[in-house]
């Protein structure tokens, strides 16, 4: 596109930033409000703590994260079957680099809810984060037991493969991840980086172009 579309689209992107981090400081209020009526209110720490750890990745504020996880601590100490908790528990953990502690609460959470695709899920990816590739595609592939049309996890689980040089697997992924959901411009910038490391280069054009049509702003593809 245009440098003038690049500039519309930078500007709608600034917008939505602006919306969702007022939102979530909205929301913080709210349910601080809420605490401080009933301070054994589970939910409420649980979605301060959502919000807290939604904002913290849209501002790079570790600090928030790290009080988000304080707040899922709360609604733990008040209901030690709270599935959602210790998986949100977990992936603020992660965010903030405790992936061993984060690998125990993703383990507890599905122990306690094994049909939660985003549980597998997030773990596989906490684990590839920690170099564990295998385990992580262990977890992308119990995940699409559960739903083999999520195309999430097959863009995940092509990056894993990737990372293990099997890139003919990982297209195989991709092109998956893309037949499912066309828009998915992850799943197609992946997939150009695959093609170019096995020489084909128009492959690879065709997909970063493709990329850039979905995603004007996207940085990497340019």
């Amino acid at each position: 596109g245009s440098l003038k579309d690049k500039k519309a689209a930078a500007a709608i992107e600034d917008l939505r930033f602006e919306d969702a981090k007022m939102l979530r400081f909205s929301a913080i209020e709210d349910f601080t409000e809420a605490i401080n009526k009933k301070p054994d209110y589970k939910n409420a720490f649980y979605n301060r703590g959502v919000s807290r750890m939604e904002l913290g990745k849209l501002t790079r504020d570790s600090s928030l994260i790290a009080f988000s996880v304080s707040d899922f601590d709360n609604a733990i100490k008040q209901d030690a079957q709270f599935p959602d908790a210790y998986h949100n528990r977990a992936n603020a953990k992660a965010e903030i680099g405790l992936f061993e502690s984060a690998i125990k609460d993703f383990d507890i959470a599905i122990s306690l809810k094994p049909e939660e695709i985003n549980y597998f899920t997030n773990r596989g990816v906490t684990k590839g984060k920690m170099g564990d590739i295998q385990g992580a595609i262990d977890d992308f592939n119990s995940a699409l037991k559960i739903n083999p049309n999520e195309s999430a996890i097959y863009s995940n689980r092509g990056r894993a493969k990737m990372l293990k040089n099997e890139v003919n697997a990982a297209i195989a992924d991709y092109d998956i991840a893309i037949r499912l959901d066309p828009g998915h411009h992850t799943a197609w910038f992946n997939r150009a980086l695959a093609k170019n490391r096995i020489n084909d280069k128009q492959g690879a054009l065709d997909d970063l172009n493709k990329t850039i049509q979905i995603h004007p702003n996207m940085p990497d593809a340019y």
